[in-house]
């Protein structure tokens, strides 16, 4: 399991450095990510840093941003409602606290902190953040086995598109599986050796064509991966040949171009 990263809100010194020293002491399962005397500070830190936030510990009542809009401000940062709050309160918050468990609030604790209620709080809290990091794991396997899936797809309706003839108006369509933007088509061809070689085997050969298969996949990935605007997919025809569809979303023609002859020196 992760580490649970918690962040703490309060704008009292003692109670902070207070909630800091329970929270360490239950374990090294627990990273306190950061402290804050007010919800701005939090946020702008939490925003500037890019840290993901399993756990926030927000004082209901603060000046400048209270806990219940930081709560909502963090939701719109993180894009999601995946991580857990729990609301420190005093007895005259009850109004607060309302609100806080419709906005999802794991659960609050009442001023003064009674230390063993507070570590029994976070152990329950634990319980359910390790729930939702298994049920954020499995989301994002099930997202990465979708896009496989659909790469798949694509490249599928790809040689069929280019397999097919003239007259076949089936492959017309074949766009439609395909995102909006410009394409360029490459030719990737090896030399062919003499198959008569005997210093070559038939498995040989089946292992020289995946070696560029893997070739061709991971120059497609570090293409990809350099910018979220471009795409590539690959098929071959025969033997150590090969055609490579190559996306861009940026619809210039001049990038593209551009484009084309990186991947081709790469």
């Amino acid at each position: 399991m992760n580490k649970i990263n918690v962040v703490i809100v309060d704008d009292e010194v003692r109670i902070r450095r207070g909630i800091e020293r329970i929270v360490r002491s239950c374990g090294d399962d627990w990273h306190i990510a950061g402290t804050f005397s007010d919800g701005i500070e939090a946020l702008e830190y939490l925003k500037r840093e890019e840290i993901p936030v399993d756990l926030l510990i927000t004082d209901v009542k603060m000046p400048e941003m209270d806990g219940l809009t930081l709560i909502k401000e963090l939701k719109k940062l993180n894009n999601n409602s995946w991580f857990s709050t729990i609301i420190v309160s005093g007895y005259d918050d009850f109004p607060y606290l309302q609100t806080a468990i419709r906005e999802g609030a794991f659960d609050y604790i009442l001023k003064p902190i009674n230390r063993l209620e507070f570590a029994e709080l976070l152990q329950k809290a634990r319980a359910v953040i390790v729930e939702k990091q298994l049920k954020k794991l499995k989301m994002n396997e099930l997202y990465k086995k979708e896009e496989r899936l659909l790469v798949y797809q694509q490249t599928q309706m790809l040689r069929d598109a280019m397999a097919a003839g003239p007259g076949d108006v089936a492959a017309m369509y074949w766009t439609d599986f395909f995102p909006d933007g410009l394409y360029q088509l490459q030719y990737v061809s090896a030399d062919d050796f003499p198959y008569k070689t005997r210093e070559y085997a038939a498995k040989d050969w089946g292992l020289m064509s995946y070696a560029i298969e893997k070739f061709l996949d991971e120059i497609l990935n570090g293409f990809t991966n350099a910018s979220d605007h471009r795409r590539g997919w690959w098929r071959r025809e025969s033997g150590f040949h090969f055609w490579v569809l190559l996306f861009s979303g940026r619809k210039d023609e001049n990038a593209l171009l551009e484009m084309g002859e990186d991947f081709s020196e790469q």
